[in-house]
């Protein structure tokens, strides 16, 4: 680490530890934002190109890998993290004081521009604003609620609007964003003779722009989740036997959930409300939240949508804070009143329950049901209800990353069959079954309290069947429940140009947690499934559990194909290789491929071929090097056989210099 007094390498004998140290400036906290470290190894060898380094991140968005690169770039998560380089040699030597960095990254929202204004220009209206805010990375101009102008720097404070009509007025907002969100600023009215109206003419709840969401955060614990569980998962079997449940409930850790506020989770319009307590809802709210244009929001099976419901209930009172005071819920109007992500909408109650929060998620809603409050228990669960804490997890930030959950209650829904027990020894355990084991005894919850698990020395076989909408590279998690003799699973991922053989987990190893069985192609077209079976491998025969299972986007190639080529395999030899790999793939039928490198974050490495072939064996050399004419650091690669735009065929190919 960087507190070894060694002068370099000057005073290294041959078996000395490699050592490393930082090589730029560190702060202790960082906006949400794209980071980058950087550091330098030393060794006892006067080359250090041999020098390994094991990168390991906590705290949320965390990671833990091997490089020979010696810098990150990185997107932590929100909250606290600490960062870990450890050297390594190729004698296996290991530094013995690695690099360690303690920081924060905090969610800060742009402000708001100031001073927005117009005048005549020719024959367009000039906007311009002020703003000095440093977490400000650029702004969208906005006409007339819906119309988008145009999105510029944060060095950018004018825009001229050229597509006017004369003597017709028209409202802007210019609205500042960076990563973590964005803000409005007060609408301005203009016409083309420079006529300026501050303030609005009409009720916010009108504008869609307040009804559009940005990112989601969790409505207790705001806006993190902290000191918070899901306590009654959705799809859960934990309150009426056979029935499951069709949101989250949620508690506090120390169980004072009593008047416990509860935020907006984000933008969005009230749409219903219910303010009677003499059942078992209590106060309730549901509100629509719109996706901004453009863009959509990703639900938990991996379908798309501009819009999603949220149901708030066991409310004990509802009242907004705004920033103008209190709104009461005799002055909140359903269709009309609008809420703000972070705006405190009212408490947690006691009605007809222990206190606890009811949380919903709806991809539509029948705004003609005169009780839209439906039920909590379902059997099967409704198709347009989801999993809210899923939800809110995919969608923290509109970008391209997103999750495509199966979960073991998905058996029953929709009459589609998405979990299957291909043996019969499997048993289920609830969390309404505890399992005893002499004086232990605890429910076996794991991800959402539904599991199947099969006893010692059989063999039992289940599978779950992979619903993708976007063809691309994903990255397959199991979820490796607390059971508590578990033995090792094995599965194999059936899906587009795989050739990977049985993965093992050892099941004791792991407990309530998301284990990860590598990065994989998937194709649209392909019947994609994953299974989990008692023997091959080298399993032990003990008990093993079949619970949820995730699939998260890795943005290698997305695309949405309907009639694809057919595929091919993709070989190559030397694998791993240090010089050059011979990249080989055979086609069936003319075609135009792009064979393209990608390195392990989906980022284009190097363009192979272009061509238009037909029918035959084909042949290239990579000799390591990007486009860009550098050499390549050692890793992970994939050699990625595209045509029109799809994915055929892929290889991964490990680079050691």
């Amino acid at each position: 680490g960087d507190n070894d007094d060694d002068n370099g390498n000057d005073d290294y004998q041959l078996s000395n530890p490699p050592n490393a140290q930082w090589s730029i400036s560190l702060q202790s906290e960082y906006n949400y934002q794209e980071i980058s470290f950087a550091w330098q190894g030393s060794d006892d060898q006067t080359a250090i190109n041999d020098l390994w380094y094991r990168v390991q991140l906590t705290g949320s968005g965390a990671f833990d890998f091997w490089t020979m690169d010696e810098t990150l770039v990185c997107w932590p998560g929100l909250g606290a993290h600490t960062l870990t380089i450890t050297a390594l040699d190729f004698d296996n030597q290991q530094d013995p004081s690695p690099l360690t960095y303690s920081f924060a990254t905090i969610g800060n929202q742009p402000l708001a521009p100031a001073n927005l204004s117009c005048s005549d220009a020719g024959s367009g209206l000039r906007l311009s604003w002020q703003s000095n805010d440093s977490y400000t990375v650029g702004f969208t101009v906005w006409r007339d609620y819906d119309q988008w102008l145009a999105d510029v720097g944060a060095n950018v404070l004018a825009y001229t609007d050229q597509n006017i009509v004369v003597e017709t007025a028209y409202r802007y907002v210019v609205v500042s964003f960076n990563d973590f969100g964005w803000t409005a600023s007060e609408p301005l009215y203009c016409s083309l003779a420079g006529e300026e109206q501050q303030g609005d003419q009409e009720e916010d709840y009108q504008d869609p722009l307040y009804q559009m969401a940005d990112r989601f955060d969790y409505p207790v614990g705001y806006p993190d989740f902290v000191d918070w569980y899901d306590a009654q998962p959705f799809g859960s079997i934990a309150y009426i036997a056979d029935q499951f449940h069709s949101g989250n409930d949620l508690n506090k850790t120390d169980y004072n959930d009593l008047g416990a506020p509860v935020y907006a989770p984000a933008n969005g319009l009230i749409v219903d409300m219910k303010t009677t307590t003499h059942d078992e809802w209590g106060k309730c709210l549901i509100i629509r939240s719109l996706a901004p244009p453009n863009e959509y929001f990703y639900f938990p099976d991996g379908t798309v949508g501009e819009e999603v419901h949220f149901m708030l209930a066991h409310l004990g009172d509802i009242n907004i804070l705004t920033p103008s005071g209190y709104l009461s819920e005799d002055r909140i109007v359903p269709g009309e009143t609008i809420v703000q992500r972070g705006w405190e909408i009212g408490t947690i109650g006691n009605f007809g329950f222990s206190p606890h929060l009811h949380l919903e998620c709806w991809q539509e809603l029948d705004y003609d049901d005169p009780y839209p409050w439906g039920h909590a228990y379902y059997d099967p669960i409704p198709e347009q209800k989801c999993d809210a804490m899923e939800f809110i997890a995919n969608n923290r930030f509109l970008d391209n990353y997103f999750a495509i959950y199966c979960h073991t209650y998905d058996q029953w829904v929709d009459e589609v069959t998405r979990f299957e027990r291909l043996t019969d020894n499997w048993n289920q355990i609830t969390g309404y079954e505890p399992f005893c084991y002499g004086d232990d005894c605890d429910p076996v919850l794991g991800y959402n309290n539904l599991l199947y698990v099969v006893e010692d020395n059989q063999e039992a076989i289940a599978r779950w069947y992979l619903e993708i909408v976007d063809s691309g590279f994903y990255e397959v998690f199991v979820w490796v429940s607390n059971y508590h003799y578990l033995g090792i699973g094995n599965y194999v991922i059936n899906a587009s140009a795989s050739n990977d053989p049985v993965i093992e987990i050892d099941g004791a190893v792991y407990s309530n947690e998301w284990v990860s069985l590598g990065i994989h192609p998937f194709d649209v077209n392909d019947d994609n499934y994953i299974e989990l079976s008692t023997f091959g491998g080298s399993s032990s025969n003990l008990e093993i559990a079949a619970d949820a299972i995730k699939l998260e986007h890795r943005p290698y190639q997305t695309h949405r194909a309907i009639d694809l080529p057919p595929k091919v395999v993709v070989d190559s030899f030397p694998n791993p290789f240090n010089s050059n790999v011979s990249i080989s793939f055979q086609t069936e039928s003319p075609l135009t491929v792009d064979l393209i490198v990608y390195d392990i974050r989906g980022r284009k490495v190097a363009i192979l071929m272009q061509d238009r072939l037909i029918e035959g064996e084909y042949q290239t050399i990579w000799d390591g090097v990007s486009d860009s004419g550098s050499a390549v650091p050692s890793g992970v690669y994939f050699a990625v056989v595209q045509s029109q735009n799809n994915i055929i065929g892929n290889k991964k190919v490990i680079y050691m210099k």
